[in-house]
């Protein structure tokens, strides 16, 4: 029987699920349908000849179209049947967020019409198709995505993305963000009466990082590009008149070389501030680590949305810990993706008396290694922490704190008494990290992801000004070169479809 497949074609993220859809066709019998983020990539789409889609839409035009007031009953209407809330959606959206407001201010009536606008299309879309499921990048990337994503969990349609696992080059293919399955899987192993138990030592995680796979993967914008090379990409981008998509409202050449010329000078001045008054070295106290989440990004603003605000976080932090103990911050080497965070917000942290900011460039692997307890909200030094045998405490869901090493914190009030219970009450578990481990390996793939999204940035990057015959007989250099790991991730997906 033919199933209805949705493919979410985002940018480079959409010629990875064409590449995957391109081998789903040789397992099964399927129907595509195609959801296009950016006008050009829809020209691609439109005369690659290797999979057919039954409809293509470039999305965008339904809100471009629209620039009426929202109509608030019909949000409120549709947020009753669907148990949806937009406002916590709209959130999540780095577009919309104050220090990304340079070109546009957006209010909040054009905010709900957007909203609204994508709305109708994907409700009535999926109403009308009813996909048997939706392949799409991981959520959160941005507001159509997190929207259509919300939409279709309410009508109860499969959400197949590809998860990272914190190792390197392992991804899950799940239903939901929090990776469930690996959570059933780890009671399973753990209830079960035979099972082999493993010892783990941080080599082990040192060596299956999933900072090995990020390093590479930024230095297409931030590492090895040489000064002119970055320029002659910014000067062709700037010459090109952008698509009016919600990212690009209020950009015109003059603010864009204005706000590029701010963000050196940005990147600069806070640099040079965290050289001045970070701490190079690990010093010889009692210390809980708290290392820093990139931001603004998906992990912490799409799935812990009440748990971004980094200064309230370390202050409750602070407040919270044992007078012999400090608390040391390290800023995030990847932040710098990000322009760094503004010197007010390091000076807040700074001036914390129990709390020490670190460099960037401190080796995390010493920094957990050193410490009595991490604390953090749900990124990978959680995970990295029970390698070296640490009490870990979460603020936001992660599949990790499936174990009794990790608890969460489910209400602030209760944070003195975590962090007491975990620093005088820890008990490690060996056969609980195996388990952890085991239930990863059973339900894993291993494929070389942020390589391969690399490559189709740096495609979509230069070939932004060529035309669509030449991007297909790029992309197809790309598709032969990974073509057996395509097949992986393609067989994952039919398995579970």
């Amino acid at each position: 029987m033919t199933k209805k497949v949705l493919v979410w074609l985002d940018g480079p993220y959409g010629y990875l699920h064409y590449g995957i859809s391109r081998h789903l066709s040789d397992l099964d019998d399927f129907e595509y349908y195609g959801m296009v983020s950016y006008q050009r990539d829809m020209e691609f789409f439109k005369q690659q000849t290797k999979l057919h889609f039954k409809e293509l839409h470039y999305y965008p035009q339904y809100y471009i179209e629209n620039s009426s007031k929202p109509d608030l009953d019909y949000l409120s209407k549709i947020e009753k049947e669907l148990g949806l809330n937009f406002w916590l959606i709209a959130y999540a959206e780095r577009t919309f967020l104050q220090e990304r407001n340079f070109f546009h201010s957006f209010k909040s009536d054009e905010i709900l019409s957007i909203i609204e606008s994508l709305t109708k299309f994907f409700y009535d879309f999926l109403n009308r198709v009813k996909p048997d499921f939706i392949l799409m990048q991981k959520t959160g990337e941005n507001l159509a995505n997190f929207l259509l994503y919300n939409i279709a969990k309410s009508m109860n349609i499969k959400t197949l993305m590809m998860v990272e696992t914190r190792l390197s080059n392992s991804f899950v293919i799940s239903d939901d963000l929090l990776v469930s399955n690996l959570k059933n899987d780890f009671n399973k192993i753990k209830n079960s009466s035979s099972h082999n138990v493993k010892e783990y030592e941080p080599e082990f995680i040192q060596k299956r990082s999933l900072s090995i796979d990020l390093k590479s993967f930024l230095e297409i914008e931030f590492g090895n590009a040489s000064f002119i090379e970055k320029l002659t990409r910014y000067s062709k981008r700037i010459n090109t008149d952008p698509e009016p998509i919600l990212l690009n409202r209020g950009k015109t050449k003059l603010k864009m070389l204005s706000w590029r010329w701010n963000q050196l000078f940005q990147l600069r001045k806070r640099r040079n501030f965290l050289e001045k008054h970070t701490l190079k070295h690990i010093p010889d106290k009692k210390f809980i680590y708290f290392p820093l989440p990139v931001q603004p990004e998906s992990q912490s603003y799409a799935w812990s949305p009440f748990h971004v605000n980094m200064i309230s976080i370390i202050e409750n932090i602070a407040k919270s810990i044992p007078s012999n103990y400090l608390l040391f911050v390290k800023e995030h080497p990847g932040q710098k993706s990000k322009n760094w965070r503004s010197i007010e917000i390091y000076e807040k942290i700074t001036a914390l008396p129990n709390v020490r900011l670190l460099h960037y460039n401190v080796n995390n692997w010493e920094m957990i290694s050193k410490s009595n307890l991490v604390i953090l909200i749900n990124n990978s030094s959680g995970l990295e922490a029970l390698f070296y045998k640490k009490p870990v405490i979460v603020f936001g869901d992660t599949f990790y704190d499936v174990t009794s090493m990790v608890k969460k914190v489910e209400k602030i009030e209760d944070l003195p008494s975590l962090i007491r219970d975990s620093l005088f009450s820890f008990k490690f578990s060996n056969d609980e990290l195996s388990f952890l481990i085991e239930s990863i390996e059973r339900n894993h793939i291993i494929v070389p992801y942020w390589g391969i999204i690399k490559e189709f940035i740096y495609l979509t990057s230069t070939l932004i000004h060529s035309d669509a015959k030449k991007t297909v007989i790029e992309f197809e250099k790309i598709f032969q070169k990974y073509d057996d790991e395509f097949l992986i991730m393609a067989s994952a997906y039919q398995k579970i479809s």
